[in-house]
């Protein structure tokens, strides 16, 4: 029996969150899922809830970085705070 709860998944949020433009410089973004949220297991994609706007210099500076929480922090973002303010914009507009 599998007991995991479904990761929620919304391609009209993903539009939404790119559509914010990216959270650092404000340029054209895609959707980042963040990579350490609750409930997120080595090799599973959070769900779409736990995403960013990043531009694709800041996306893949973020993945080279190789710590998403102090790159975030360097340049003064709370990712998972932010995450969740972005979700719930988008849950009141939908």
């Amino acid at each position: 029996m599998n007991l995991k709860t479904p990761k929620f998944r919304s391609k009209a949020k993903l539009r939404y969150c790119a559509g914010l433009g990216c959270i650092i410089c404000h340029q054209p973004a895609q959707a980042h899922h963040m990579l350490r949220v609750p409930g997120k297991g080595m090799g599973v994609k959070a769900g779409d809830e736990w995403t960013l706007p990043l531009c694709p210099s800041h996306h893949d500076g973020l993945h080279h970085s190789g710590n998403e929480t102090k790159y975030l922090q360097s340049h003064g973002i709370d990712g998972a705070v932010e995450a969740m303010r972005i979700h719930q914009g988008w849950l009141v507009q939908k």
